[in-house]
């Protein structure tokens, strides 16, 4: 036998059964290295190097029964000694003030003695080098890492046939060790006995350091970090009770027998990350932690989509801390996501946009409580404090705390951003950076509209503009009326601001929307349908979802330009076309229905789309086409005082001779200012003469005979 086999495995001078987590890694270590010793023993006796062969557990116990191996039974008895040593040190563990995690690994889990034993002599193996070493040159293989499932299981098996084959079906894939993901086998779709066994890397590190990391990403452990000053009074109040009434519930059901597991709570609001940073707050006052999962975008059915809510759910068990399962929807269409999260006996608070009534059939005992977006006041005061010493810091915080409805993680990466930027963090830079955050959340779908007019360059009768004056001062105080009135209560739906612009094209549609937007102090995306829309049922949705997702967290306006194409009415056709398009148009009026965000809809005729929609729409804004009067002041104010000008423009002729829109106007302006960029000369009466005919040509209109003298 080599010299690093016969160190590992030698005899030592017994085993003092320590408390704590010192003795019980120790009792580990030292049961593992006895196993090891009598399987070297057998090697020995029967006159065979570890390393020339792997040598199955019956041959290894037909040696063990002659006299050959006559140090059998003192290596044997070694085993036995260091068996009850560590179920000493793991009772003496469970039993003091504050237990290592790998002792409260069998109860947590609810693993059987031999599964747990199993899960001690590996963790003992993966963490101690040299017996690592040992153990794979007992397996024969001294080169590759980890050991199989079979040598595992003869190894703990001590010389046991009957005894290896139970442990190899507690290795299997379907065990509770691969169920719970305490181990793995990389590479093994299913693993069989001689598929290699490693604990799962991320619990290796919490038992090792009992904390929660994790080498998945789409787990976050999250820190007692809460916003200072975000929050209103009575949110941090809502998130208390109910958390209060929750745990009364649980402890209700428990003393009548009806279920053993802590508190259900579903917290519906709009920002994750402010919304987490809260509840971690709170949950610190009473000492305990928070564990946060996120699912997965893509391929949501998968059996390995399943991954990360395993991985939360056994670090919570193992941890006792409070595991928050956001955006929940996709695990609610799960009957075996959902199961799994029946069957965990701790605390779980669910985090959602919306209210979710499907969660009740899973848990009837849920406390729902709605956490509020800050008010302007709390979040200006909030990032007067994150700016601290930067310049105009209370008018940079005044005006993006009023008028920048942006969630908490987008305002705190923009400053980030701001700070390392060239110029450092003036206002330019932070407006920039908060820009570039917005659209980094919702740039896959839409597109920024840039806007540079005002309500006065809005050219319409006056009814139209005092819907849209309507419309601007509802949203400044929609919190006032819907908040502290009551008002919310009694209307029963999503406090979205939904709008629909109609009229002809080219009567300001957009450019209204745009200018209500730079009015309410948001920025406004229009939707690109060619990047929504797919040919792939169910998938037009999922981007619409996040689409609309995006747009709440970011506070942003949707436009929806010539919306009829996808808000259209419902047809009764039986074809399979007319039903999913059907399913599109129902999943946009649940979704509108939920919607708190602000959209608008612009459709050249209003009657092409689903009535459904216009019932849910706030306002409805009509853009007829202008009048003479109109016509003649959107000449007028499309010509630039810088720009140069030979003669006269009579304007008011031109709004007679042409009937035109806005949006042709403003085509022939710029047609007849490139005209006379080119022919070096200004901006004239006839050369806009000349392009309000070819606009009137494109059109497809008859150009009158100039008789009429200019």
């Amino acid at each position: 036998m080599n010299t690093q086999v016969a160190a590992g495995t030698a005899a030592f001078s017994g085993p003092s059964c320590r408390e704590g987590w010192e003795g019980l890694f120790e009792a580990c270590r030292d049961h593992a290295r006895a196993l090891l010793a009598l399987r070297c023993e057998a090697f020995r006796a029967a006159g065979i190097a570890p390393y020339d062969m792997h040598v199955p557990a019956s041959e290894v116990q037909a040696f063990a029964s002659g006299e050959r191996l006559h140090g059998s039974d003192r290596a044997m008895g070694e085993v036995q000694r260091t068996r009850e040593c560590l179920n000493a040190a793991v009772r003496n563990a469970r039993a003091s003030d504050s237990p290592p995690l790998l002792a409260r690994l069998q109860s947590a889990l609810g693993l059987t003695d031999d599964e747990a034993l199993l899960a001690f002599v590996l963790y003992a193996l993966e963490t101690t080098p040299i017996l690592d070493e040992v153990a794979r040159t007992c397996a024969g293989d001294p080169v590759e890492a980890g050991v199989t499932a079979l040598f595992l299981a003869e190894l703990v098996a001590a010389l046991d046939p009957a005894k290896t084959r139970a442990l190899l079906r507690a290795l299997g894939p379907g065990g509770s060790l691969h169920r719970h993901l305490v181990i793995e086998s990389p590479g093994a779709s299913s693993p069989g006995p001689r598929d290699r066994v490693t604990l799962e890397p991320s619990l290796r590190s919490l038992l090792c350091q009992s904390a929660l990391t994790t080498t998945d990403e789409r787990i976050v452990a999250v820190r007692d970090d809460p916003a200072e000053g975000y929050w209103d009074e009575s949110a941090l109040i809502r998130v208390r009770s109910a958390l209060a009434l929750a745990a009364r519930r649980a402890s209700r059901q428990a003393h009548t027998g009806h279920a053993n597991r802590a508190f259900r709570v579903c917290l519906v609001g709009n920002d994750f990350a402010a919304a987490r940073r809260l509840l971690a707050a709170v949950l610190a006052e009473a000492g305990q932690a928070l564990l946060a999962v996120r699912p997965i975008a893509t391929a949501p059915q998968a059996a390995s989509s399943l991954r990360p809510l395993v991985l939360a759910l056994r670090d919570a068990s193992l941890t006792q801390a409070v595991i928050l399962i956001e955006d929940p929807d996709p695990w609610v269409a799960r009957s075996d996501a959902m199961a799994r999260i029946g069957a965990h006996t701790g605390p779980v608070v669910f985090l959602s946009r919306s209210s979710l009534p499907d969660l009740l059939l899973y848990a009837p005992d849920l406390v729902e409580a709605t956490v509020p977006f800050p008010s302007p006041e709390r979040r200006e005061h909030y990032l007067a404090a994150l700016l601290k010493d930067a310049p105009e810091r209370d008018a940079i915080a005044h005006r993006i705390g009023r008028n920048y409805a942006a969630p908490l993680e987008v305002v705190e990466a923009a400053v980030a951003q701001a700070r390392s930027s060239p110029e450092g963090l003036t206002a330019a830079s932070l407006y920039t950076a908060l820009r570039d955050q917005l659209r980094l959340h919702i740039g896959d779908f839409a597109d920024v509209v840039p806007v540079g007019q005002g309500l006065e360059d809005l050219v319409l009768p006056e009814e139209s503009l005092a819907r849209l004056r309507e419309m601007i001062a509802g949203f400044r105080h929609r919190e006032k009326v819907l908040r502290q009135w009551g008002f919310a209560a009694k209307v029963g739906r999503g406090g979205g601001w939904t709008a629909l612009f109609y009229g002809p094209p080219g009567t300001g549609k957009t450019m209204a929307a745009g200018i209500v937007a730079r009015e309410l102090g948001l920025e406004v995306y229009r939707v690109d349908l060619s990047r929504v829309v797919d040919k792939y049922i169910g998938e037009t949705e999922k981007h619409l979802a996040r689409v609309f997702d995006e747009a709440e967290r970011g506070q942003v306006m949707l436009l929806f330009d010539e919306a009829d194409s996808l808000f259209g009415r419902r047809t009764s056709g039986g074809t399979a076309t007319d039903r999913y398009a059907n399913m599109e148009v129902n999943y946009l009026l649940q979704r509108m229905e939920r919607y708190e965000g602000v959209v608008v809809l612009t459709t050249n005729n209003e009657r092409l789309l689903d009535e459904a929609f216009r019932r849910r729409l706030r306002y409805t804004v009509h853009f007829p086409m202008p009048d003479v009067a109109e016509r003649e002041r959107i000449w007028r104010g499309m010509v630039p005082l810088e720009a140069e000008v030979e003669g006269e423009l009579d304007f008011g002729w031109l709004a007679r001779t042409y009937e035109m829109s806005g949006g042709h106007i403003r085509n022939a302006v710029l047609r007849a200012a490139y005209m006379a960029a080119e022919e070096g000369g200004g901006l004239s009466q006839e050369r806009l003469r000349r392009a309000a005919d070819a606009e009137y040509k494109a059109l497809g209109r008859v150009v009158r005979e100039q008789t009429e003298e200019i």
